[in-house]
């Protein structure tokens, strides 16, 4: 029998880092703003020094503060407006951060103006050093 969690022990970070994974990085987050969404969807692209930045925000119920870490833990689910209902397994955002923190990155969430969810991923741009990444300083 195999077991998720072993397997992903074993094949470590590294297996995360390729341009077809952080595909699956920005569809994860797409379709769970797609999944939430009342009305829209917006996508912002930023770029900061070594630091590039994606946020996908989407105007749907959101997600408590108390749950904000919580929603990236495997097969978590919510069970008010973000319910079974919806599909899924509860693995798109936590797959999606593991591929993040694979390319030094980081994907977090936090409350969007007006209402819904706002997640932003922070990369460090190509060919960036490793000494000098700062994934957390865009001000």
């Amino acid at each position: 029998m195999r077991r998720f969690g072993a397997e992903r022990t074993r094949a470590g970070r590294g297996q995360l880092r390729s341009p077809t994974h952080l595909g699956r990085l920005v569809t994860n987050l797409l379709d769970n703003a797609r999944t939430y969404a009342r009305h829209s969807i917006q996508i912002q692209v930023r770029h900061h020094d070594a630091t590039a930045e994606l946020t996908v925000t989407d105007d749907g119920p959101g997600i408590p503060v108390q749950d904000h870490e919580h929603v990236f833990e495997r097969f978590a689910r919510l069970d008010t407006a973000r319910c079974r209902h919806h599909g899924g397994t509860g693995l798109g955002l936590a797959i999606a951060r593991d591929i993040a923190h694979a390319h030094n990155g980081t994907l977090h969430v936090e409350d969007a103006p007006g209402g819904g969810a706002r997640f932003v991923l922070r990369l460090p741009s190509p060919g960036t050093p490793p000494t000098t990444r700062n994934v957390h300083d865009l001000s």
